[in-house]
């Protein structure tokens, strides 16, 4: 089994749903996987005629147990995290021309941002691990215009998560100001921050130094959806496979 170590190596080796829940290691480093598994030629000749969908669920089988998530499991959270995409295909790659160019589309997500790909199925993976332990979690993050609208369309109703992003007032546009603030759901915190001359940097040491004082992250239960989240960047490695 994969297990999850930190990059500064302070704390042992977590499961994948412990990794994923606690965003930050205990020791302020990020979790990374402790080995990579390897792919073979056969098995990405296979992959070739996987839709996005059924690619994501091999790629991830490959760093998640079935302990952890059973595989049949896997196959309902990334069917859940893709429903409201707007086309069948989901990730289309489109030829550019005669010059064998081909762009990956991104954008077909409920928020119209590549931010959607991930964090559908980072938020349905942490609603999915928290319901089996009875638990509720605060999601803190800090966004300067994608990352907030992806994270709270993707919490929305999730009886489990309470999301908090947060952006600089007034330095993000109004369109993704609007995503996260004409929300319709209970769970959904936006909160515009005055003062931040540096914009995201300002925020991003707020939450930065709100994780590292662990006593107060474990009493307050509190997690993170940004890029730091292990899960997201997995989720991001089958863009690669893909094209």
């Amino acid at each position: 089994m994969i297990r999850y170590v930190s990059t500064k190596g302070g704390i042992a080796p977590e499961n994948f749903d412990d990794a994923v829940l606690q965003g930050f290691a205990a020791d302020g480093g990020l979790f990374v996987p402790d080995r990579i598994p390897t792919v073979s030629l056969k098995q990405l000749e296979q992959w070739a005629d996987f839709d996005y969908v059924e690619l994501a669920e091999a790629v991830l089988s490959a760093y998640i147990d079935p302990t952890i998530i059973p595989r049949n499991d896997l196959k309902k959270l990334l069917n859940a995290s893709f429903l409201e995409f707007e086309i069948a295909e989901k990730i289309p790659v489109i030829p550019l021309g005669d010059n064998n160019i081909f762009i990956m589309e991104l954008f077909h997500g409920p928020t119209l941002s590549f931010k959607d790909v991930a964090m559908g199925f980072l938020i349905q993976t942490m609603d999915y691990f928290l319901a089996k332990r009875a638990e509720r979690l605060s999601l803190v993050l800090a966004t300067t215009g994608d990352t907030g609208p992806a994270a709270a369309h993707a919490s929305v109703g999730k009886k489990t998560i309470d999301c908090w992003p947060l952006y600089p007032l007034g330095m993000i546009s109004e369109e993704q100001r609007r995503q996260m603030t004409t929300l319709s759901a209970a769970n959904v915190h936006p909160v515009g921050v005055q003062h931040c001359p540096n914009g995201g940097d300002d925020l991003d040491i707020v939450v930065s130094r709100l994780f590292a004082d662990s006593e107060r992250k474990k009493r307050l239960n509190l997690s993170s959806v940004n890029s730091i989240n292990w899960c997201r960047v997995l989720v991001q490695t089958v863009h690669y496979f893909h094209a």
